[in-house]
């Protein structure tokens, strides 16, 4: 594939979902991306919506939910379903980066 090709969608999930549980099992969370969130949210109103793109199965949107109301959208089926294990309290979309499923002006982050 050349620098200036994208991959098609439908490859790209397709992989994620063959990926399951080995996604989870081998990426490790750093310190520094479990203090992300509440960093990042420091300046937003009370209870902001928070939009995780390419959640992927939901450790850092775990960490959102503790301040805010978190979004997760992915392309995988299978990693939302590791996602809503993570993060039960977050609502969940499939869908593209490049054509995310939520409304414009919905989110704070």
């Amino acid at each position: 594939m050349s620098d200036d090709t994208v991959a098609d969608p439908e490859t790209v999930r397709r992989g994620y979902d063959e990926l399951d549980t080995a996604y989870l099992d081998d990426r490790s969370v750093s310190s520094a991306e479990t203090k992300l969130p509440g960093r990042c949210c420091r300046s937003l109103p009370d209870n902001p919506n928070v939009l995780d793109v390419g959640c992927g199965p939901g450790r850092i949107l775990d960490h959102l939910t503790d301040h805010g109301n978190a979004i997760g959208v992915d392309l995988s089926g299978e990693q939302l379903r590791l996602a809503r294990e993570q993060a039960p309290d977050a609502a969940l979309a499939q869908g593209e980066m490049t054509r995310l499923p939520v409304a414009t002006n919905t989110v704070d982050l």
